[in-house]
C-alpha cells in the first residue's frame, strides 16, 4: 500500500525514510496547499513554548551560565548538544549544534575546536510548573552553621539557590556600612539564572548558605498520547517500521506527555512555528505546517501530520500515574 510524505507524521518523517507520494496526492500538493483547516479552526501562528535553553563550556566550568538560547517547541521538550556542523566563523572545526529531541537544529553553542557544550538548565514561563519552595537561611560557617530564617519563594519546578555576592544597593546593605562598617553590604542569594531573591548577614567573617527545606509542586502526570491518522487507503509511518490497520484510521504514532493533573488533549490547528510545522512547509511544501495537539491551557505538547486537507488527525490518552517530585 502506498505512503505518503506530507501525511507521515512530521516527527516520525525526520526519523523514517522519506515517505513517496502516489502522484495524485502531489498534484493535490500543489495546486490546494493547506491554510485553513475546516476541522480544527484556522493555522495557528502564536507558536509553542518558548523555552530559555542555558548553555554551559567546558573552559568556563560546567556549573557556570555562558549564553541562552530562546527555542520554540511543544509542551515537554528537552534539548541536547550532538555533533558539529560547518560555520564560517569558526573555521574547519565548525559549530556545536543544540538538538531537540527529534534530532532537529535549534540552536548552536561555541566552536567545536577545543571546547564542549552541554545544557544546564531549560526553563519556560509560559510551560514550565511554578512551585512554592520553603528556604532554610544559615548563618556562620564554614563549619558552624546555624539556621538563621525561614523564607518561602515561588519559583519554576527544578529551580536551585545559591549565595552568590554581596551588595550595597539595599536599605539592609546600606546599614551593615553604615551601622557595622561593613564596606561591602550584605549577602545575597540568586536563583538559577541569577535574578536576586533576598539577603542574608553583612560581609564580614560569617558566611551564609540556603537550603531548600520544602517544595510544594503541582502534580505532575504521565499521559500516553496515540495520534490518530484519518485518510483512506494509505500507511503511516512510525520511526522505521509501517503499519497498516486495514481501514481509513491509522495509529500514525505516540507520545509520553508530562503534565498537569486531570489535563486533557486535542488537535487544535496548525502551526508552522514549531520545528515539525517548518518540515512540514520547507520540506513538503504545506504552508499551514503541521497540526499540533495542545492541552487545556492551550500549549503544545505533540504534533500530527502535516495540514493537507486530505489527512485529519486525532488523538487519543492513556492516562498513566501521577507525581509530586521536583
Amino acid at each position: 500500500m502506498a505512503s505518503i510524505s506530507s501525511f507521515c507524521l512530521a516527527f516520525a518523517s525526520l526519523v523514517a525514510a522519506d515517505c513517496e507520494a502516489p502522484s495524485s496526492s502531489k498534484a493535490l500538493l500543489q495546486s490546494k496547499v493547506h491554510v485553513e483547516d475546516s476541522e480544527h479552526g484556522t493555522v495557528d501562528k502564536s507558536g509553542a513554548c518558548d523555552y530559555d535553553v542555558y548553555i554551559g563550556r567546558s573552559d568556563w566550568g560546567w556549573d557556570k551560565h555562558w549564553a541562552k538560547r530562546i527555542v520554540p517547541a511543544p509542551k515537554g521538550e528537552t534539548f541536547h548538544f550532538d555533533g558539529c556542523r560547518e560555520d564560517a566563523g569558526c573555521g574547519s572545526g565548525g559549530i556545536h549544534v543544540l538538538r531537540d529531541s527529534n534530532g532537529n537544529e535549534v540552536g548552536t553553542g561555541t566552536c567545536c575546536s577545543g571546547l564542549t557544550n552541554k545544557v544546564l538548565r531549560v526553563i519556560s514561563n509560559a510551560c514550565t510548573d511554578k512551585c512554592l519552595y520553603t528556604l532554610d537561611i544559615y548563618r556562620g560557617g564554614p563549619n558552624n552553621f546555624a539556621k538563621w530564617f525561614q523564607k518561602n519563594s515561588t519559583k519554576p519546578r527544578g529551580e536551585t539557590f545559591a549565595f552568590t555576592g554581596c551588595i550595597t544597593d539595599t536599605g539592609n546593605g546600606q546599614k551593615c556600612v553604615t551601622d557595622y562598617n561593613v564596606a561591602d553590604g550584605i549577602r545575597y542569594y540568586t536563583d538559577f539564572i541569577g535574578n536576586r531573591i533576598g539577603t542574608g548577614s553583612c560581609c564580614d567573617s560569617e558566611t551564609d548558605k540556603v537550603e531548600i527545606a520544602e517544595v510544594s509542586c503541582p502534580k505532575s502526570c504521565s499521559y500516553t498520547l496515540h495520534i490518530i491518522s484519518k485518510y483512506a487507503g494509505y500507511t503511516s509511518v512510525t520511526g522505521l517500521e509501517e503499519m497498516d490497520l486495514g481501514s481509513s484510521n491509522t495509529i500514525s504514532g505516540s507520545k509520553v506527555v508530562e503534565d498537569a493533573e486531570n489535563e486533557e488533549f486535542t488537535v487544535d490547528g496548525c502551526s508552522t512555528t514549531v520545528p515539525q510545522g517548518k518540515v512540514c512547509k520547507d520540506k513538503h511544501g504545506v504552508s499551514g505546517g503541521v497540526r499540533v495537539i495542545k492541552n487545556k491551557k492551550g500549549q503544545i505538547v505533540a504534533t500530527g501530520d502535516c495540514c493537507a486537507s486530505d489527512a485529519r488527525n486525532d488523538v487519543k490518552q492513556v492516562n498513566g500515574a501521577c507525581t509530586t517530585s521536583r
